[in-house]
């Protein structure tokens, strides 16, 4: 049988690496997940027993430090390929996971695929809390909860991969042309929840309170981060008002449009590729019941 590993990096957001834990534990066992800590947050900790933990300093932030844990998660991923036969990465908040439709595991429809690409792209969107929904329960499935999405194509990363990844900052993009098939996803929780959205909006201005170096190296990072929970204010409401369209009405010309636009990537350098939509949806879409199912 196929064995594959899940691979990410985390310092504090507690809530979604806990849904990223439950998503991938059930799925590979938890002996099979690879969760490097930045700075060995004790919570973190707590949380990923039975996990195979990486700890890694944190005795200061600058401008450089995404491109430095890049290198970090490519050289670990490269590792891991030695290993195992495939590598599930991403953010913590980002799952990646099959329509239900298709009935296969993650793994299964994996190896259907790995033939055909060195890294599978998912079709990624923000799920986003709706006006008016009630405050989300980490206690019940999420997209059950959260079934408004819009669609982003720098969300469709290539997530899956077999062979050395190179991926850019942001796991964004890796060397050669896109894969993207028919069933796989990957829903990105950062705007699931106001309060989640608040509380990691604090955390990032303690670390800028903490770390002035972010500002001299990276004053458009710095400022992002200083403007966050208004940021995620303003888009939950603005993606409020879009009208709503269903997935399962719109997801084949979605990825056609997707496939048929090839660009220079604008993560990585010569020789990264990702795809895009000719112009952005003023729409949002609702996601079937079925993926309520998933997590």
């Amino acid at each position: 049988m196929a064995r594959y590993a899940a691979l990410t990096m985390v310092h504090q957001e507690e809530a979604y690496f806990r849904l990223w834990l439950g998503h991938y534990g059930a799925m590979l066992g938890r002996e099979n997940l690879y969760v490097i800590t930045h700075g060995g947050d004790p919570a973190i900790v707590a949380l990923a027993e039975g996990c195979r933990l990486i700890y890694l300093p944190r005795l200061s932030v600058d401008g450089n430090f995404d491109s430095n844990r890049f290198e970090v998660l490519n050289t670990f991923a490269n590792f891991l390929l030695s290993q195992y036969d495939g590598v599930i990465a991403g953010d913590v908040d980002e799952l990646v996971f099959v329509d239900p439709a298709l009935g296969v595991s993650l793994v299964e429809f994996a190896e259907q695929h790995r033939s055909a690409s060195p890294a599978l792209r998912a079709f990624g969107f923000n799920v986003f809390e709706r006006e008016g929904e009630a405050p989300l329960d980490m206690d019940r499935p999420i997209l059950a909860q959260r079934r408004h999405v819009r669609c982003e194509q720098d969300y469709c990363k290539p997530l899956i991969v077999f062979s050395r990844p190179g991926w850019s900052v942001g796991f964004h993009a890796v060397p050669g042309q896109p894969y993207l098939p028919n069933g796989l996803y990957m829903a990105h929780l950062h705007y699931v929840s106001t309060g989640l959205v608040a509380d990691i909006a604090g955390q990032r201005a303690e670390t800028l309170a903490e770390n002035p170096q972010i500002r001299e190296a990276r004053a458009f990072r710095a400022k992002w981060w200083g403007r966050r929970a208004k940021h995620a204010r303003d888009y939950m409401s603005l993606m409020s008002s879009r009208p709503v369209e269903d997935l399962d009405d719109r997801i084949e010309e979605l990825l056609a449009e997707l496939r048929a636009n090839i660009v220079q990537s604008r993560w990585g350098g010569r020789g990264y590729f990702q795809m895009a939509f000719q112009k952005r949806q003023d729409y949002v879409v609702r996601l079937p019941e079925r993926f309520g199912r998933v997590f």
